[in-house]
């Protein structure tokens, strides 16, 4: 069974339509690029997008850029009430037992875990929503999980 690796999406994006692990280029994407380019062959890999809600990457076609960011308590209100389904159901998908990484910075990890409240299928507490201090000791953890899911 693959990790599961839940990461946000970027303000930077290419200009063209692109896959969702293509389309996004921030510092967390070019992490991943650097240390484990390819990804999905060894995590399933989620990303909460502010416009397209929670993106299964090996389910889902091109994307198109957007501006939208979750940057507000009103927004991520706007996201649980437009995406609480969505998020839940593919969040369902993952099985018992299988080893979760959220790496979320606030209101990202916000707008998760209120989806799931929200529809109150899925027990948010299967899942650990860890608070970071700032987006170094996100990367850090983002390094610590590709090095490690590497078997």
């Amino acid at each position: 069974m693959k990790r599961v690796l839940i990461i946000g999406c970027s303000g930077p994006k290419t200009k063209e339509e692109n896959l969702p692990l293509a389309l996004y280029t921030g510092g967390m994407y070019q992490l991943i690029n650097k240390n484990l380019p390819d990804v999905s062959e060894h995590f399933r890999v989620l990303i909460v997008s502010a416009f397209y809600g929670l993106i299964d990457v090996d389910n889902c076609s091109v994307l198109k850029p957007y501006e939208s960011v979750l940057d507000s308590d009103k927004k991520v209100s706007e996201f649980i009430e437009s995406h609480s389904q969505a998020v839940s159901d593919i969040m369902a998908s993952i099985p018992d037992g299988a080893e979760v990484s959220i790496i979320l910075s606030k209101r990202y990890r916000d707008a998760l875990k209120g989806c799931l409240i929200a529809e109150g299928e899925v027990d948010a507490s299967r899942f650990e929503f860890t608070h970071y201090q700032g987006i170094g000791y996100m990367r850090g953890a983002l390094k610590n999980t590709l090095l490690s899911g590497v078997v």
